[in-house]
């Protein structure tokens, strides 16, 4: 699902938001769909993150390349979390 057209222009919700409710309905969508993997794309631009993420397992985050998909987190706690393995995975990014 493209989330800036899908939730963001369609909704006018910030990127935050946006992707918690993305992920929210590749959950639902997910288990309803054993097995399968949601796909959230982010076209170019720059994304801010103002709390955490966490993402569920079969979940994909992917945008248009590092140089042109840019996510800034507002502060340097903030991390995008995710199950790997039974593990979790973080990943984060300098703040604005």
């Amino acid at each position: 699902m493209n989330v800036k057209t899908q939730y963001i222009d369609g909704q006018g919700l910030t990127a935050t938001v946006a992707l918690t409710n993305a992920i929210t309905d590749a959950n639902t969508w997910n288990t309803n769909n054993p097995g399968e993997f949601s796909v959230l794309y982010f076209p170019e631009g720059d994304y801010s993150l103002t709390s955490d993420i966490y993402l569920q397992r079969n979940i994909i985050i992917k945008g248009d390349g590092s140089d042109k998909t840019r996510f800034t987190f507002t502060d340097y706690g903030f991390k995008i979390f995710g199950g790997v393995g039974g593990r979790m995975a973080n990943s984060s990014a300098k703040p604005l």
